[in-house]
C-alpha cells in the first residue's frame, strides 16, 4: 500500500469497490440476457433466460410490447388526433391474456417451466405479434397476406419450441401447440369483442362549441317539430313507379367534414335517382345549427317514420347515408357542441328501420369500425356499405377537410359514373386502400353486404337511367 494512503482512505476504496460490484454484475447479466433474447429470436442456441427470474426482465419486455403498440397506433392516426389517457384501461385485457397464455405454456412444458421466465418469453412473443399485426394491415395483396400469416404461424411454433428448450433444457412441441391454440382463441375472442386499445382519438373542431345554457332546452324541444316540418316537404310516392327516398345523417357536428359529406351524398343520389323532392337531411353542424334538424337517435327514428309514411313500403327504396366518427363498440358518435346527445348503436339503427317498416334499404355508413353494423342490418332486401372493417379505423375525418377518404372516393369519384353500387364500392375499395398505404396508415378495409333481392331491384332501376 502507498505510504500516503491512510487506513480511512483504504476503507473508503474498499467500500466503493463493494458498491460498484453488484452494478457491474447486473450490467453483465443484462447484456447476457439481451444476447439470450437475440438468440431466441434467431431460433438458435440454448438461451438461459435467467435474469427475468427477478421479474424485472418480464416487466421490461411487457413495456416494450405495449410501447411499440402505442407508437405504431399513433402512426396510423390522422394529424388531428389527440391523446386519450383513459384508453389505457383497455390494455389490461391484453396484459391479462398474455399472463394466461404464459401460464398455459409454463404448465404444459415437461418438465414444467418457471412462470416468470415464461411470462418474459410470451411478452417478447407479444412484441413480435404487435409488429406482425401492424405489418399485415399494410399489405393489400391477399396472397401476400396469406403467405405472411403462414410464415408467422410456423415461426411462432418454432419460437415456442426453442423457448421451451431455453427454460427446461428440452424441446417442447406439445406445449408450443397448446399455447398456440390458446393464443389464437384469445385473438379470436378479442376480435369478436372488438377490443383494440388506443390512446388516440380524432381531434375536434377547434371553433366555439359551447351553447349558452338558455339555448339548450328550447333547441332540443324544438327538434320533433323541425323534423315534422321537414318531412312535410317530402313528396309522396307515386304507386305506379318504384322511387328512391334519401335520408342523410351527419352525426359529429364539431367537424364540418361529416355535414359536407352528407350534403354531397344527397346531391349525388339525386343525380342518379332524382330524389331532390324525396330527400331529408339531419345535420349536426356547429357552423349553422338551424340548417337542418339535429342528427340524433330520436330525430332519426322520427324522420324514418315520417318518410316511411310517404313511401310505398313494399316497392320504394330508402337510401340512408350516415357519416360520423365511429367507436369500437360499433356505434356512431353523436355530438354537437356540449349538447347532451347519446351515440347511435347498430342495434338502435336496426330497430329504427324496423319500426318504420321500411323494407328496401341501401345503407352507407362512413365511419370508423362501421363494418360492425353489417351483421345487425343485413337481409336479402338490404345493401350495407361500410367505410371500415369492424376493428379498423377510416381516415380523412379532419376539421380542415370537406370529405373523408371513403366519402371522396365513393360519393365524389365512383358513384356518379358507376354502373351499379357494387361497381362503385369495388372501385372505392381500391382507391382508398392505395391512398391509405401511400400515407402509411393501417388500411381501413371497407366492407359490404349485398342482399340478393335489393340488388336485383336496383339493377332494374339502374337500367332505366
Amino acid at each position: 500500500m502507498d505510504a500516503t494512503t491512510t487506513p480511512a482512505k483504504e476503507r473508503a476504496l474498499d467500500a466503493s469497490t463493494v458498491e460498484r460490484a453488484p452494478r457491474a454484475l447486473s450490467l453483465r447479466r443484462f447484456g447476457a440476457w439481451v444476447v439470450d433474447l437475440l438468440n431466441l429470436l434467431a431460433l438458435r442456441g440454448k438461451a438461459a433466460l435467467t435474469w427475468p427470474s427477478e421479474g424485472l426482465g418480464a416487466a421490461l419486455l411487457a413495456l416494450l410490447a405495449v410501447g411499440t403498440w402505442v407508437v405504431l397506433d399513433r402512426r396510423e392516426q390522422s394529424d388531428g388526433s389527440v391523446f386519450y389517457p383513459y384508453g389505457a384501461s383497455d390494455f389490461a385485457w391484453y396484459l391479462l391474456g398474455g399472463l394466461a397464455i404464459a401460464w398455459v405454456f409454463s404448465r404444459a412444458c415437461r418438465p414444467r417451466a418457471a412462470l416468470v421466465p415464461a411470462i418474459a418469453l410470451c411478452a417478447l412473443g407479444g412484441w413480435l405479434a404487435v409488429l406482425y399485426f401492424h405489418l399485415e394491415g399494410e399489405l393489400a395483396s391477399r396472397w401476400t397476406t396469406l403467405a405472411l400469416a403462414i410464415g408467422a404461424a410456423l415461426y411462432a411454433l418454432a419460437y415456442l419450441v426453442q423457448g421451451g428448450r431455453s427454460l427446461t433444457g428440452r424441446a417442447q412441441p406439445l406445449a408450443a401447440v397448446a399455447t398456440g391454440v390458446v393464443a389464437l382463441g384469445f385473438v379470436w375472442v378479442s376480435g369478436k369483442l372488438s377490443i383494440r386499445p388506443t390512446l388516440w382519438l380524432p381531434g375536434a373542431y377547434t371553433g366555439d362549441v359551447a351553447y349558452d345554457r338558455h339555448e339548450v332546452e328550447p333547441l332540443l324541444f324544438a327538434q320533433p317539430e323541425r323534423v315534422d316540418d321537414t318531412v312535410a316537404t317530402v313528396q309522396p310516392s307515386d304507386p305506379a313507379e318504384t322511387e328512391v327516398y334519401f335520408v342523410g345523417f351527419a352525426g359529429y357536428g364539431d367537424q364540418k367534414v361529416f355535414a359536407e359529406e352528407i350534403k354531397l351524398a344527397a346531391d349525388v343520389v339525386d343525380g342518379l335517382y332524382q330524389t331532390a323532392s324525396r330527400s331529408l337531411l339531419l345535420l349536426n353542424d356547429r357552423r349553422n345549427v338551424n340548417a337542418a334538424p339535429l342528427a340524433t337517435g330520436s330525430s332519426l327514428r322520427r324522420a324514418l317514420r315520417g318518410v316511411a309514411g310517404k313511401m310505398t313500403l313494399d316497392d320504394d327504396v330508402l337510401f340512408l347515408a350516415l357519416s360520423s366518427h365511429g367507436s369500437p363498440e360499433w356505434a356512431l358518435r353523436i355530438r354537437d357542441g356540449d349538447l347532451p346527445l347519446t351515440d347511435l348503436s347498430a342495434q338502435e339503427l336496426d330497430a329504427a328501420l324496423d319500426e318504420a317498416g321500411i323494407v328496401w334499404r341501401v345503407i352507407v355508413i362512413s365511419a370508423c369500425y362501421s363494418g360492425g353494423f353489417i351483421e345487425k342490418l343485413q337481409d336479402p332486401y338490404t345493401i350495407v356499405l361500410a367505410a371500415a372493417a369492424p376493428d379498423r379505423k377510416s381516415f380523412g375525418c379532419r376539421a380542415d377537410r370537406d370529405l373523408t377518404y371513403f366519402g371522396e372516393a365513393f360519393y365524389r369519384d365512383a358513384l356518379p359514373a358507376a354502373a351499379s353500387l357494387r361497381d362503385a364500392f369495388e372501385k372505392t375499395v381500391g382507391v382508398v386502400t392505395k391512398r391509405e398505404m401511400a400515407e402509411s396508415f393501417l388500411p381501413s378495409l371497407p366492407m359490404a353486404f349485398f342482399g340478393e333481392e335489393i340488388e336485383r331491384k336496383l339493377a332494374s332501376l339502374d337500367s332505366r337511367r
